[in-house]
């Protein structure tokens, strides 16, 4: 087979260029879905959230908690399951019908939201999840469950799934805070019209972060670190980037928040690092972000690379920089930066002759014998 074959006929690159599909998907089955999460808002005074994941799903309840606080303006958290469950709990402090708990899912089996699901119940908490398929383990144990209608990843490393959560609901939120009235319709027609574009463009998006993958394949396979930098909503872009990275080419990355890389992590950066900085043009930390980039392209980093608007002057700067039409939403945005970092980690798995639809045997091995999910 030879190298383009290889690329188009690998599963998690197929599963990244789906996703459109299922984004489409969604939004044909509004009404429905919707019917489901409005009512929760409608019909209880939720003052307090907890959103618990683990994994790709923790990392979406960072974009989420974003969207329930500035639409719906409730007071959010987000955690590790098995954390929250071991160490936190649900604020006694709080009436139960005033608490509810949200669990994003996969395949809806991993013990830690379970348990929490199960212990929400006990309270009298309202509990809320989402996931691939109808009937799962965490499903049977919620008020309300959303079907994200991506049926089974067939890869280990989550692409589809994790942005289809995204989709899902940045749709619901900002649907919900229309409906109660705590947006404009003027507003509700330009988020809509936003998840339309992001729907359109999606293939065209995937099509240029493999482009500019071909044309920098090599600098990336010899950097000593990846490093994400990203800020607000776009914090859940950076580790969820450095999830895949990871678990595809077994190969180190981190992310961070900008303020947080600007407090130590900094000073261990080196000039054959890859550097990206997630910077949507709209963002409350533009300015700062692009300042932190110049900086450091005047201090011989020259692996630094910035994802942006063609608009924005400092994506223009360089030729190498990652310019796409993305969302003037920031509250949007992270649904399409996640994309370039699920096609950068495909890639180099398959340079690396790695397979994404499994977990290496000795990891398998491990999370077998942890039993870190129920059986259906």
């Amino acid at each position: 087979m030879n190298e383009n074959n290889k690329v188009q006929n690998d599963v998690m690159i197929q599963n990244i260029y789906s996703e459109s599909k299922y984004f489409r998907m969604i939004l044909d089955n509004k009404e429905e879905i919707l019917n489901k999460f409005v009512p929760i808002f409608r019909d209880r005074d939720i003052r307090r959230i907890y959103l618990l994941g683990h994994g790709s799903t923790s990392y979406a309840t960072i974009a989420i908690k974003y969207l329930f606080v500035k639409f719906l303006g409730i007071d959010t958290s987000h955690d590790v399951a098995t954390i929250f469950n071991h160490y936190e709990g649900f604020n006694e402090n709080i009436a139960p019908e005033n608490t509810l708990l949200v669990c994003p899912a996969a395949t809806g089996c991993t013990k830690g939201p379970v348990l929490a699901a199960r212990e929400a119940r006990k309270r009298g908490i309202f509990v809320l999840g989402s996931g691939e398929y109808d009937g799962n383990v965490l499903a049977r144990e919620c008020d309300v469950f959303i079907n994200k209608l991506t049926g089974d990843e067939n890869a280990y490393v989550d692409t589809k799934g994790h942005s289809a959560t995204l989709f899902l609901y940045a749709l619901c939120i900002i649907s919900t805070a229309y409906q109660l009235g705590k947006l404009s319709k003027e507003s509700y027609d330009e988020y809509m019209c936003e998840l339309e574009n992001i729907v359109n463009k999606h293939e065209c998006l995937v099509n240029q972060c493999m482009y500019w993958y071909d044309a920098h394949q090599t600098i990336i396979h010899q950097a000593r670190m990846i490093r994400i930098i990203s800020y607000g909503i776009n914090y859940a872009t950076s580790v969820e980037a450095q999830l895949k990275v990871t678990e595809s080419t077994q190969k180190d990355a981190i992310g961070y928040d900008l303020e947080q890389y600007l407090h130590g992590p900094n000073m261990s950066s080196k000039p054959e690092d890859v550097i990206f900085f997630v910077n949507p043009i709209n963002g409350v930390e533009h300015d700062r972000m692009s300042l932190t980039y110049q900086l450091m392209s005047k201090e011989n980093f020259t692996h630094l690379y910035m994802l942006g608007n063609p608009e924005d002057e400092t994506v223009q700067s360089k030729a190498d920089n990652i310019a796409f039409d993305f969302s003037l939403k920031e509250y949007l945005t992270y649904i399409q930066f996640v994309v370039f970092f699920q096609v950068l980690a495909g890639r180099m798995a398959i340079d690396l002759d790695l397979p994404t639809t499994q977990q290496a045997e000795a990891f398998v091995n491990v999370t077998s014998a942890l039993e870190t999910s129920f059986k259906e």
